[in-house]
């Protein structure tokens, strides 16, 4: 979709391009974005998910021309790593900026936190360092006043495991999931889980609150993958 004419790999992800949006192309970005803003229900917010594909200018310069569709935040506008770019954005955008789902361990969460440059964090419990990090994660958050929004695109287990979390924190709120998109989700466990006007009833039952199909999980592995009793 955009034009690859300036690219910029960063001293800390050396295999990582990330782009200069044209003002052509920009123009034609935002009449999409406002396009949809119109056609959809005023009911439905909408993300704009940036990849952390681009670089600063870009991504002031989108921020301000994309305010007047009011989006619910700015995902992922810059590199993954914290740096002074982000800061510089935070304090232009009206728009809330929300990372983390690439985070791994607090660590690499507190920079954004201490330096005041974000609005929303996006742990992901597969890569963010299960339950205890991203409990760790969460209470530096709330010292911050930052909500979480946990980033969840794994199996029906992590949305199990995502659920009790939820549950658990106080700062959550909200998971995106894919469940549903997956034809074998309700196949690898044995329980139903049920999602109401997209709210998931939180399973109960011992552990993360599902008990895992063994014999489903098998017969949908990839060829040659192994099966980790």
């Amino acid at each position: 979709m955009y034009r690859n004419n300036v690219i910029h790999k960063p001293a800390s992800y050396p295999s990582r391009r990330f782009t200069m949006i044209p003002p052509t192309d920009m123009r034609q970005i935002i009449q999409g974005y406002e396009n949809l803003r119109e056609a959809l229900d005023p009911s439905i917010d909408i993300i704009v998910h940036c990849h952390n594909e681009f670089d600063l200018p870009s991504m002031l310069q989108f921020a301000r021309d994309l305010e007047s569709i009011k989006p619910l935040w700015l995902e992922d506008p810059l590199p993954v790593l914290y740096h002074e770019s982000w800061k510089t954005l935070k304090q232009v955008s009206r728009i809330p900026l929300n990372t983390g789902e690439k985070l791994e361990g607090p660590w690499e969460f507190y920079p954004f936190m201490v330096n005041s440059a974000i609005d929303m964090l996006q742990p992901d419990l597969v890569f963010a360092g299960g339950y205890s990090a991203c409990w760790r994660i969460a209470d530096m958050a709330e010292h911050f006043s930052i909500p979480l929004t946990v980033h969840n695109v794994g199996n029906v287990l992590q949305n199990a495991m995502t659920a009790q979390f939820a549950v658990s924190t106080r700062n959550f709120v909200m998971t995106e999931t894919n469940f549903g998109n997956w034809p074998m989700h309700g196949d690898l466990v044995k329980e139903t889980l049920e999602i109401k006007d997209g709210m998931l009833k939180v399973p109960d039952g011992p552990g993360i609150g599902v008990t895992p199909n063994e014999e489903a999980i098998k017969e949908n592995r990839m060829p040659g993958e192994p099966y980790w009793d």
